[in-house]
């Protein structure tokens, strides 16, 4: 829409004059020419990738909040997951004028946050609905830099790119990078395989897909508010029953089952949190009930593993908790907050003791909910290069480690840790985490590399053997966890998508993964 042009070269036009820096300065430090500068601080051009919008606002000392508005605005008008262009503005890929401009269909990188979108939503945080969290504080890869994309333009087998000194601002802030792995070398294991046609349930952006315990029942969700569910007894032909439920009006980022499949549980952009009945499957409550309390987009629901609590994460930087076991309505027993500006996931470890969120900061939060009326907030939780918007504990105590990188002050290897975290980050890589002393954690492994985009989704398996992540490359991995220690990749990455994925989710059984994406579909896949 030509008013979201107009603000969002406005916007950026008022960062460059209050830096006092010009277009040929701005351009220098972005790899872009001055005259392609001067066409997004006019609103003339749109980038397809938000993050030459995110370095250059944070070039004229942007903070976080104005990278969120940014991005809300660039997503307002960039091309939309059917491939038509916005009506106002042409899509730019960031090159002197003189270069052919990219298609307007293909997907953008994605932005730091917006709804759903692990980046941000329609107000500007993620990717589902409307933005996606802002893409960056703190220190960041030179991948997420350079916002290299998945496409054959900026992918070189067996590139290595050694020793790169990059300076950016006027400090001169240097950032190296020894070696970006090989995106296209073959990797052992065995072969996933993707079930069937991709599934669409009508709508905008498919968001979210989530199994009931039993693995008959899958729901999903969109950008426009609906909410599907489908009989998944046949893998390879699901079902879509005839009921949708109701209540949403706009996107639903998140689904997520309580572990005895009664209860659907659903955050949407405009802060509510919903409660559907699902106990008869063939008739379940259509209307949901809404819980109120956040006042911006939901971006994560995870219930504890006993089922009596909800935990609720939001763009209005809060983490709530909700009592579900009382007689009467649900109630919120908790208000969480900490220090970032959007909290895009939270999970709950295996004991139910430790809770966990991740989203648009240096660190991850970290909560000892024991008493759920009064939840401790721990120390620093672990550290990470880039923002952390996804993370998932492993469901069950990992095999011990007997040898790897990661051991003990003197040289022993680590005693096997019942509490895992892998934390995704903003430049695509994984870390896992020894929880066991959660005021002390503890790196295990990571960073692992693959994707080159950020990771928006991750899932452990029942079994806690294999991570699947999901990224805004267009791309699902998989890798072996069975030694938390020594992970490794599994096959070669699972490809369908056209554009980011939003989630990756496990059946019961653990051989099929559900994802779900802004190219309008769910697919189910087959792991060996």
């Amino acid at each position: 829409m030509a008013k979201h042009s107009e603000e969002l070269g406005a916007l950026l036009s008022e960062l460059k004059q209050r830096s006092g820096h010009n277009y040929e300065w701005i351009g220098r430090r972005v790899n872009a020419s001055k005259s392609t500068v001067h066409r997004y601080c006019t609103g003339r051009t749109i980038p397809v990738e938000f993050g030459t919008l995110e370095r250059i606002a944070r070039l004229c000392g942007a903070d976080n909040e104005e990278i969120a508005r940014l991005f809300r605005l660039w997503e307002g008008v960039k091309a939309p997951p059917s491939g038509t262009g916005p009506a106002d503005a042409p899509l730019d890929d960031g090159q002197p004028a003189s270069a052919p401009e990219r298609p307007a269909g293909n997907p953008p990188e994605p932005p730091a946050h917006e709804p759903p979108a692990p980046e941000a939503p329609a107000h500007g945080a993620a990717t589902p609905g409307a933005s996606g969290p802002p893409a960056g504080h703190g220190r960041r890869s030179l991948r997420t830099v350079l916002a290299l994309g998945p496409g054959p333009r900026r992918r070189r087998r067996g590139a290595v790119l050694a020793a790169v000194l990059l300076f950016l601002g006027a400090a001169g802030a240097a950032v190296v990078v020894t070696a970006l792995p090989d995106q296209d070398a073959a990797v052992a294991g065995p072969a996933a395989q993707q079930l069937g046609r991709p599934l669409t349930a009508g709508g905008d952006w498919a968001l979210s897909a989530v199994f009931t315990a039993d693995g008959q029942l899958m729901a999903t969700s969109n950008r426009d508010g609906q909410v599907t569910l489908w009989d998944v007894t046949d893998r390879a032909s699901p079902r879509r029953l005839a009921l949708e439920l109701t209540g949403p009006q706009a996107g639903v980022t998140t689904v997520a089952f309580s572990p005895d499949g009664r209860t659907l549980a659903g955050g949407d952009w405009q802060g509510n949190v919903w409660l559907w009945d699902v106990t008869d499957r063939r008739k379940p409550a259509s209307a949901g009930q809404a819980l109120a309390g956040h006042t911006k987009p939901v971006w994560s629901v995870v219930f504890s593993t006993d089922g009596r609590t909800l935990a609720t994460g939001s763009d209005d930087r809060t983490i709530r908790l909700w009592d579900l076991a009382g007689s009467g309505s649900p109630s919120q027993t908790a208000q969480l907050s900490g220090d970032t500006t959007y909290v895009t996931s939270v999970a709950f470890s295996p004991d139910d003791r430790i809770l966990a969120g991740g989203g648009n900061g240096d660190t991850i939060l970290l909560w000892d909910v024991s008493d759920r009326h009064a939840p401790r907030r721990l120390p620093p939780g672990p550290a990470t290069p880039t923002p952390a918007y996804a993370v998932a504990f492993a469901p069950r105590r990992p095999a011990p480690t007997t040898d790897g990188p990661a051991r003990t002050a003197d040289g022993r290897p680590p005693a096997a840790a019942s509490r895992v975290l892998a934390v995704g980050e903003a430049d695509g890589s994984v870390q896992l985490w020894n929880l066991d002393d959660a005021a002390r954690p503890r790196l295990l492994a990571g960073p692992l590399r693959g994707h080159t985009n950020r990771i928006w989704s991750l899932a452990y398996s029942p079994d806690g053997r294999t991570l699947a992540t999901g990224g805004f490359d267009a791309a699902i991995r998989l890798w072996d966890v069975s030694d938390p220690a020594r992970p490794k990749p599994l096959g070669h990455p699972l490809t369908g998508h056209n554009g980011w994925v939003l989630t990756v989710r496990f059946a019961p059984d653990g051989h099929t993964l559900a994802s779900a994406g802004i190219d309008r579909t769910t697919r189910l896949w087959s792991v060996p």
